[in-house]
């Protein structure tokens, strides 16, 4: 509706983890928001189908990580229909928009990273607060509504880090320690866990936060 730009950022590849960062940043920036509405990627929605000549079996659906993480955090997560691209024509356009206008500008192929997310920083500020959109014939934050995202507390967004993760379960042996990525971790403390199953909640480069049957147990960094 108001065709505002909520969040974005650049990376050097696209992947579960950063789309779900960007959801969860755009949570902590405006509060949680009623309905997520994604095209069919595999981080967004796990899909197998009868249209190859390689499968034939009925289609099925597994829950993807972003979708469990909405539905954790009381969001609505919709996918347009499968092969009709039309049902993400808005987004598309503005992706369209932001190449012709934003990417275009990057003369330098040697540009870092953080140098385009700085400049993507002000020209989606200048997008937002000045341009005029050609449809609605508004500026996007004049169009836009505050009201149709719900403010967390500061006990809800606490919460995030265990709802916006990766999560994964591993078996404690008799020492407190499981492996994970060719690295070993030792749950710390004199309570044994062995030949427990415990659920990692992983933020990756940073930290795991380990769950025993809905109980916090402990949070260790991540051996990268």
């Amino acid at each position: 509706h108001s065709r505002l730009i909520l969040h974005g950022r650049f990376f050097l590849e696209e992947t579960l983890w950063h789309n779900m960062t960007m959801i969860r940043k755009t949570i902590e920036k405006y509060g949680r928001f009623r309905v997520l509405y994604t095209d069919n990627a595999v981080w967004f929605k796990v899909i197998r189908h009868n249209r190859s000549i390689h499968q034939t079996h009925r289609q099925t659906e597994y829950e993807s990580e972003i979708g469990r993480a909405c539905r954790e955090a009381g969001i609505v997560h919709v996918t347009h229909k499968p092969y009709e691209p039309q049902g993400k024509g808005k987004v598309e356009r503005i992706f369209r928009f932001i190449q012709e206008r934003f990417v275009s500008t990057l003369d330098d192929p040697e540009l870092p990273l953080w140098l385009i997310n700085k400049k993507w920083s002000e020209w989606m500020r200048w997008y937002n607060t000045r341009h005029v959109h050609r449809t609605t014939g508004e500026i996007p934050q004049k169009r836009f509504d505050p009201k149709g995202f719900e403010p967390l507390s500061v006990t809800q967004l606490q919460t995030l880090d265990d709802i916006f993760c990766i999560k994964e379960t591993r078996t404690v042996d008799k020492c407190n320690q499981f492996s994970r990525g060719g690295m070993t971790y030792t749950i710390p403390g004199e309570r044994s866990y062995a030949h427990q199953k415990v659920e990692l909640h992983i933020l990756p480069k940073r930290k795991m936060r380990i769950w025993l049957r809905g109980t916090f147990i402990s949070e260790l960094p991540i051996i990268n």
